[in-house]
């Protein structure tokens, strides 16, 4: 079996002043890589019995926050690309599964919080706190998904999708919940929910799992 796995981002920040670069680059990492090395394994493994592509999307393909455009849209296209996989190798026994992660203690956390530009510089700048705090409990990636990883391998009955990391239970009813309904509870964890502090954020920058080499 093989892991698609693209987990790029960037220092996001509104829609209106993201480059364009900064979306093919997201795009590049994050689909076509994944893309492009699952496209190289395909003879192998449509003629190779049971076997089984485990593709690591995140949460951020089927709910998309505010200021992570690129990396929402780079998920989305994603968990696509996986459906459309799994329907077509069907036929020949391959197993595909997507590994929907939360908030997962990885170097990816760069804890940068942009000054914004107006008129979305307030907003941002409690998104991006409140989004930081949300990793401070968060689990690292064995305690989050190595069971899942295994089943996903293993089980004679994989499941299609596996959710996991930090609220894993309320984000698997999320999908289920109207989007004008979801907008407004969004809205409200943004504006209400604690951020992080200063000496929260440095600490969370030390920890081994997120610091970068």
């Amino acid at each position: 079996g093989i892991g698609g796995e693209g987990s790029f981002g960037i220092d996001s920040t509104a829609i209106e002043y993201t480059e364009l670069a900064d979306y093919r680059q997201v795009m590049e990492v994050n689909y076509f890589g994944v893309v492009e090395m699952t496209k190289a394994f395909l003879p192998l493994l449509r003629t190779t019995p049971d076997s089984r592509i485990l593709m690591n999307t995140s949460v951020a393909g089927y709910v998309a926050a505010p200021f992570m455009a690129a990396y929402a849209s780079s998920k989305h296209a994603l968990e696509g690309f996986s459906d459309s996989l799994r329907r077509e190798l069907h036929p020949f026994g391959v197993y595909v599964s997507i590994l929907e992660c939360n908030s997962v203690k990885t170097p990816i956390v760069s804890g940068n919080v942009p000054p914004g530009r107006e008129p979305y510089r307030q907003a941002e700048q409690s998104f991006w706190k409140w989004f930081w705090n949300s990793f401070r409990k968060a689990p690292t990636p064995r305690d989050s998904s190595s069971i899942a990883v295994l089943h996903a391998m293993q089980s004679p009955h994989p499941y299609v999708r596996y959710v996991t990391g930090k609220d894993a239970l309320l984000l698997k009813i999320a999908r289920y919940i109207p989007a004008p309904w979801m907008d407004v509870m969004m809205r409200f964890r943004f504006s209400t929910e604690r951020q992080i502090k200063k000496d929260e954020l440095s600490e969370l920058l030390q920890d081994d799992h997120v610091r970068k080499e």
